[in-house]
């Protein structure tokens, strides 16, 4: 499940991120209201947008193009907005957003209320999954575990997911370890962060394992869901600048 968000406040992008990347609702970050029409539905059909540096009368006509428009009519339009004018906000309701929050709400109640809203849709959006990111192969991405024979082994991850991981492992630790076993307070190194997580080995494949999380605190996961929220947003700059190329 894409959700297209629009907004410059940090602190509002980590509140979702840690919200939302863990339940499987990926954030597609863009910066311009251009952006977002041309990106519904192609990668969504709802968009969160925040007016804080926006032009008012410019929202107003990008809603107003986008219900006109048979393909994306259906869009599902949620709005935070720095205005106090209960006349403009009754405006944006009547032109068809889905609802409007003022954005000196603060983040995390906008983040709980948007979540609510999602939920209602839930039924319609059943194939909730976890963006999986590609790694490099270097060093700094590392897992350790401890193997059955009481000795550490070391594994270079592949790729990450809030539900799991894979790494490239040396093979005489590979036969050593058995699928389904779980392996507690591994070590998870990556973009300069640790995280301590159990993981369950489910699929051996040459030198590279694939492990799911099995369990791992509320703060690493909040770690996790910020380094996949910024991956995703430097993959997608990465791909704008190989498009206008």
């Amino acid at each position: 499940m894409n959700i297209i968000v629009c907004t410059n406040s940090n602190i509002l992008q980590v509140s979702l991120a840690h919200k939302m990347i863990p339940q499987g609702i990926n954030l597609i970050k863009l910066n311009t209201l251009e952006e977002v029409a041309a990106s519904i539905p192609v990668h969504s059909d709802i968009a969160l947008i925040d007016d804080t540096n926006l032009d008012q009368k410019q929202m107003v006509k990008m809603i107003v193009d986008i219900k006109k428009d048979e393909n994306k009519k259906s869009a599902k339009l949620l709005l935070i907005t720095k205005s106090s004018d209960i006349e403009l906000i009754k405006v944006f309701t009547k032109l068809g957003a889905a609802f409007v929050l003022q954005s000196s709400l603060h983040p995390d109640t906008i983040t709980d209320k948007f979540f609510s809203f999602l939920q209602q849709f839930a039924s319609q959006h059943k194939e909730r999954r976890f963006v999986r990111i590609k790694l490099e192969t270097k060093e700094e991405n590392l897992i350790k575990l401890l193997l059955p024979n009481k000795t550490y082994t070391n594994g270079i991850m592949t790729d990450i997911s809030m539900g799991g991981l894979a790494g490239k492992f040396p093979q005489n630790d590979i036969s050593l370890m058995m699928e389904t076993h779980i392996y507690p307070n591994c070590q998870i190194s990556i973009d300069g962060k640790n995280i301590l997580a159990d993981l369950r080995l489910v699929k051996k494949g040459g030198d590279i394992l694939a492990f799911s999380f099995e369990k791992m605190r509320d703060t690493f996961k909040d770690h996790l869901a910020e380094i996949i929220y910024k991956r995703i947003q430097k993959n997608l700059i990465q791909e704008q600048q190989v498009i206008s190329q």
